[in-house]
């Protein structure tokens, strides 16, 4: 289908020559000129520009039938419209000598008394409108045909071709000068210094307006189709990638089908979702080994100025150290070491992903965020490093859904897991550890340690869930707590207060 337009568009300057000449004759009353200029028309202006054409677009024809490679033809894509509108333009020229030769168009027996500047001025500016009329019909009508050339290559193998040089306001200037100047021009010689000369021909200044702007209004027709044709349907194109960028897309790759502004911008929004595309996959991976809030703060470092990185804690990639009120989660499996002493590694590992499974899911459903994986003890912290102003209770709400979930799952090999938890909220230094190429997101501080010791007081008090003094405080009513005792833990030269919390009924 492709091949065939293009070949229609080549040969439409035959049908725009029929018009002009049938309108030309009728106009000065030379309809027997016809059937010659008919045969003239074929044999010039069909022929040569047949056999041209064909030889223009044999790559991407091959490249269509499958025959023939894919850079010959993009190769020859770039410069098609180009080629085709100078190779029209040839054939204008030696079409409109061979019907000056003839008569077709000023006959032979003309007035001797008029000047042979005149004549020969005349026939140049002849050739010259004729020409740059079928210049600019071929041109954007291939134009078109390459655009769509482009947006098959596309769905075809996947290239977005080069952007080339082109200026869309080289492409108006052109339109501006055949639609509006070179009409004006065109009317304004023929009624002054070619009145003489079109009189002979058998045309009146009626007529001859008529025919001048006949010619005006075939190409504010091509303007008005293919150069609307070529600013709407890239922009089109566009509108719709963005909608499916901003529905979370990120293939939504638009085709490159102008060497121009327009060519230049798609060229750019490709290039935006690439970086998009790469990016997520990014945060995505990154999010396995971090949580997603971890990976979204460190990759929303990149592009800061750096006094915003100060500002905000952050120096490209890394999280810079800051004190902030958190409240710190430490999970441990009960009688992990016996268990594990039973199993092949293996099965061990497959228990502990799903054993972690379950326990992440509440994690990120209270805003939670997973620091460390320490063999199969877990350290979780809230409010960071998203802010969250409900933080302590989210932590209990977050261990009791743990609890409960864990009683009715088992596990891979038939396991039923029990889990100690130890709740403590306070001031921790959060931030990146490590050498700038190998980057840990923890918690530090004595509150990290605590929640860690408290954890293990469940085995003294017999319980699942432990929370301080700090965290029963800020939980407000929302909880019912049960007071355990105080013990002194390691670290700490004053008692510590423990508190079983459960739901308020």
């Amino acid at each position: 289908m492709l091949k065939l337009r293009y070949y229609l568009s080549m040969l439409s300057v035959l049908a725009i020559d029929a018009v002009l000449t049938a309108t030309f004759a009728i106009l000065s009353g030379n309809v027997d000129l016809l059937p010659q200029a008919a045969i003239a028309s074929l044999l010039v202006l069909g022929g040569l520009n047949l056999v041209g054409s064909h030889l223009m677009f044999r790559p991407i024809a091959a490249y269509l039938d499958g025959r023939g490679a894919l850079r010959d033809a993009v190769r020859r894509l770039r410069r098609l419209p180009a080629r085709a509108a100078a190779w029209i333009g040839t054939v204008a020229v030696i079409y409109g000598l061979v019907a000056f030769s003839l008569g077709i168009f000023v006959p032979e027996d003309i007035d001797e008394t008029t000047p042979a500047l005149v004549l020969a001025g005349m026939m140049v500016w002849f050739l010259f409108v004729y020409a740059t009329y079928m210049c600019f019909a071929v041109y954007f009508a291939v134009t078109d045909l390459a655009a769509q050339l482009r947006a098959e290559i596309f769905r075809r193998d996947g290239l977005v071709l080069a952007v080339g040089r082109g200026r869309l306001l080289h492409r108006l200037i052109v339109v501006f000068a055949v639609v509006a100047v070179m009409p004006v021009a065109l009317v304004l010689l023929d009624l002054s210094l070619f009145q003489e000369v079109r009189q002979q021909q058998g045309l009146g200044p009626k007529n001859v307006v008529f025919l001048d702007l006949l010619g005006a209004l075939f190409a504010a027709a091509l303007s008005l189709v293919f150069v609307t044709r070529s600013l709407v349907r890239p922009i089109d194109r566009l509108m719709q990638a963005v909608q499916r960028v901003r529905g979370g897309k990120f293939d939504a790759l638009v085709p490159v089908t102008s060497n121009d502004e327009l060519g230049v911008l798609a060229a750019s929004f490709n290039g935006m979702v690439s970086g998009l595309r790469e990016r997520e996959f990014i945060r995505d991976t990154f999010g396995k080994y971090v949580s997603a809030d971890v990976a979204k703060a460190i990759l929303s470092a990149e592009g800061q100025r750096p006094e915003d990185w100060d500002r905000g804690g952050r120096t490209g990639g890394r999280l810079t150290g800051r004190v902030v009120e958190a409240t710190v989660m430490f999970t441990d499996i009960e009688d992990f070491s016996e268990l594990a002493g039973t199993m092949a590694p293996a099965a061990v590992m497959d228990m502990l992903n799903a054993y972690f499974t379950v326990l992440a899911e509440p994690i990120q459903a209270f805003k939670g965020t997973i620091n460390n994986f320490i063999g199969d003890a877990v350290l979780t912290t809230f409010n960071l490093p998203v802010a969250d102003a409900d933080h302590a209770a989210n932590a209990v709400r977050c261990a009791l859904e743990i609890q409960r979930r864990l009683a009715g799952e088992r596990l891979p090999g038939g396991v039923v897991l029990k889990t100690r938890i130890g709740i403590n909220t306070g001031p921790v230094v959060a931030g990146s550890l490590g050498p700038p190429d190998r980057l840990a997101y923890t918690v530090l501080g004595d509150q990290v340690n605590l929640a860690a010791r408290v954890e293990v007081l469940n085995k003294r008090f017999g319980s699942h869930v432990l929370v301080t003094a700090s965290t029963r405080e800020r939980c407000g009513g929302a909880f019912a707590f049960r007071a355990m005792g105080t013990a002194t833990v390691k670290g700490h030269p004053d008692p510590v207060q423990v508190f079983e919390p459960s739901l308020v009924a």
